[in-house]
């Protein structure tokens, strides 16, 4: 099955830790099928199942271009303490079917300062 990768992303500032908040995208999917992203940091290959805004790990499809949003999370709070971040974007439990489209992908996060 289909499965988008990202690079892994410092967002031009690789030597300085991060906090990583969510990940909004906006897509279209079929119907039967779901949308669920995973988060691998510092270029690690170790990927975590982010949480989705439903509260589950996915979402399900409707067949037109939606705004989601899927959250960084460890123990409710941001993921911290991370130089990068490389994101998998991959059917929920199923396949991709026709037309299956990102339209947009924002990732919110804040650089720690130095102390």
């Amino acid at each position: 099955s289909l499965r988008v990768e990202t690079k892994d992303m410092d967002f031009g500032t690789p030597a300085i830790e991060k906090m990583f908040y969510k990940v909004e995208i906006t897509a279209r999917w079929a119907i039967d099928s779901a949308l669920t992203i995973k988060a691998a940091f510092d270029n690690s290959g170790t990927w975590q199942n982010m949480k989705a805004d439903n509260g589950t790990t996915f979402y399900d499809g409707n067949g037109s271009m939606r705004n989601v949003t899927f959250y960084f999370e460890s123990n409710g709070r941001p993921s911290r303490n991370h130089n990068s971040v490389r994101l998998k974007i991959m059917p929920g439990g199923g396949k991709w079917l026709a037309g299956f489209e990102v339209n947009d992908l924002t990732v919110f996060y804040r650089e720690k300062g130095i102390r």
